[in-house]
Parts: C-alpha cells; sequence; structure tokens
C-alpha cells in the first residue's frame, strides 16, 4: 500500500513531467530542451523514490546504471536541441500567393504584370505596386471574370483600401490590353471560341493580406458595384480557413 510520502513523490513527478511535457512543445528551441530534460528527471526521480523508499540491496548498482541512463538520456536530448533544425514558422506570403495561383485551376487564363504607380505629392508618396493580373475565361458560360494579387504593402502613408479604391478605373483599361492575347478552345464537333469574344461578367476576386475591416470591405464593394463589377476580396480570413481545410 502507497504511503502518504509516495503519493506525494508521485503527485510531484506528475507536475513536473507535465510541465516539462507541455514545454517541450514550444518552438523556442532553449524552453523546448528545457522540458525534454524535466520530463527525463521527473521519472528517473520516482524511479530513485521509491528504490531508496524500500531499500532494496541492489539499490547502488541500480542507481549506477540508472544514474549514467539518465545522463546518456539528457545528453542526447540536449544534443538533438542543439543540433536538429528548428521547425521554421509557414510563409505565409508565400503561401497565400501560392493559393491565388492555384485558384480557378479548372478555367485557361491569361496572366500579366499590372504596375500600379501611385504617387502624393502631399507627403512624399511615389511608389509602384507590382500587382498580378489574371483573366479567368469560362467558355462555357462564354463569359470571362478576374483574380488580382495585391502584395503586401510596407508604406505607412498607404493603406490597401486607398490602392483598391485607385485600382477600380484601371481594371477595365488593364483587361482590354490583356484579351489580346488570344486564347482559345475548341471540342469535337463545337466551334473554336475566342476569349476576346467572351463577355466580362464583371466578378473581380482581390486577393491581398493587408488589413481591411468590415466598413473599407463593405465601402469598396459599393464602390466597386458603382462601376458594374462584383467585389470578392479574399483576405486573411480566406487564407487561414483555407491552410485549415
Amino acid at each position: 500500500m502507497l504511503k502518504r510520502s509516495d503519493v506525494f513523490a508521485v503527485l510531484v513527478a506528475a507536475f513536473v513531467l507535465g510541465a516539462g511535457a507541455y514545454l517541450s512543445t514550444y518552438s523556442t528551441d532553449v524552453i523546448r530542451g528545457v522540458g525534454i530534460v524535466l520530463m527525463a528527471a521527473a521519472l528517473w526521480g520516482l524511479i530513485v523514490w521509491f528504490l531508496w523508499e524500500r531499500k532494496l540491496k541492489s539499490m547502488p548498482i541500480i542507481l549506477l546504471f540508472g544514474s549514467i541512463a539518465f545522463a546518456i538520456l539528457a545528453a542526447g536530448s540536449l544534443a538533438a536541441w542543439y543540433f536538429l533544425p528548428t521547425p521554421k514558422p509557414p510563409d505565409i506570403s508565400a503561401e497565400f500567393e501560392s493559393m491565388y495561383a492555384n485558384d480557378f485551376t479548372d478555367l485557361l487564363n491569361s496572366e500579366s504584370n499590372l504596375a500600379f504607380h501611385i504617387a502624393n505629392p502631399a507627403n512624399g508618396l511615389d511608389t509602384t505596386i507590382n500587382i498580378r493580373f489574371r483573366i479567368h475565361y469560362d467558355f462555357r458560360a462564354n463569359i470571362d471574370f478576374l483574380s488580382l494579387y495585391i502584395p503586401t504593402i510596407n508604406d505607412a502613408r498607404l493603406s490597401a483600401e486607398a490602392v483598391i479604391h485607385l485600382l477600380r478605373d484601371q481594371i477595365p483599361k488593364h483587361r482590354d490590353d490583356l484579351k489580346k492575347v488570344e486564347v482559345g478552345a475548341s471540342s469535337p464537333g463545337v466551334a473554336t471560341t475566342y476569349g476576346k469574344d467572351m463577355n466580362f461578367s464583371g466578378r473581380v476576386f482581390i486577393y491581398t493580406l493587408n488589413s481591411l475591416d468590415a466598413l473599407q470591405t463593405g465601402n469598396l464593394i459599393a464602390y466597386y458595384r458603382e462601376a458594374g463589377m462584383f467585389l470578392e476580396i479574399r483576405g486573411n480570413d480566406y487564407y487561414w480557413f483555407h491552410r485549415k481545410h
């Protein structure tokens, strides 16, 4: 039957083991290494306690080999912590741009770079944003629609809302220029259909990780609607949902 001191020792070991297990999940190398050592120390300490309490004759030998095993385990854990590469956090921007590139892959598309120049003499702003601009052709419905990728904006003088707002009136012209690239499709018994003859559906998908709140998004959707375009902004929520699923 376990004595009160034995129960206390088990509880202490369980607490240290749990703390070590929790720390070992951290991404920081030092904290993870400490967690591994704590787990090993908790297990070995519990074994030593029960051997000491029962005063086994073979205890010196067990302690000797056990100490050697613990030292090897601790050294191995520290070596693994030091030499093994630390898992790198995901490159969110790269993953999000990959999502953009891989959406609507069932449709033919044309892509070009829109060098969008923005200047504001009042605050000295003078920059060019390279925006990926794609036309997606739905030959079954005889319509096309657009998707754009806006990279991260690192200039505090420029907001994503302003960029998307200014971009609206540039979209029709750039679409017309890109439609000059001849794209066509045909199937047995069906004449070739060319992208230049397709009608614009008005759908515009803008991908950006730049921050936009609900009010800004709603205002932009209404502003694009005035020009006959139906805007959908795919941002952080879209990224995290599709990354999990």
